[in-house]
């Protein structure tokens, strides 16, 4: 399974970052901003997205998580 991580907060996305590997999952990414995670989500295509609501970048993370939906069952 691929984890994409959207999370403005170095300090929490890098604790997510090591609870995925340690759960044994794959990470497709980290993405501080939307249009990070978009090209990230499009080139290695997630299985489950952990997204902040309230990100940097054009999207939201509500308005990400349609956004990749939309290109790729999520």
């Amino acid at each position: 399974m691929k984890v994409l991580i959207v999370e403005d907060d170095e300090l929490f996305s890098g604790r997510l970052e090591m609870l995925v590997e340690n759960l044994g999952y794959q990470l497709a990414g980290v993405a501080a901003n939307s249009e990070v995670a978009l090209r990230i989500a499009r080139e290695t295509p997630p299985d489950l997205l952990l997204l902040d609501i309230h990100i940097q970048g054009e999207y939201d993370g509500i308005e990400l998580a349609g956004l990749i939906q939309k290109d790729h069952p999520v």
